[in-house]
């Protein structure tokens, strides 16, 4: 959304999709402030193992869980 491309939004459908790629163990059932930041650190070494920037890999993440494409 313009922010800048290191961000991505830990929604239900990126967490999902990031189990499928063993990123996490599994989908937290709450989001505490610092399993949200230490899932955040998870991601941006996966975006940076891929060269992919986090705002990219946001993108592809929630439109793989969603099925829609939403920029």
């Amino acid at each position: 959304i313009g922010f800048g491309d290191e961000l991505a939004i830990l929604d239900v459908h990126i967490l999902r999709n990031l189990k499928k790629l063993s990123v996490i163990k599994g989908v937290p059932k709450s989001l505490t402030r610092k399993r949200y930041l230490a899932i955040e650190k998870k991601v941006e070494g996966f975006s940076r193992e891929a060269n992919i920037p986090m705002a990219h890999l946001d993108l592809l993440l929630w439109s793989a869980g969603t099925g829609r494409i939403f920029k």
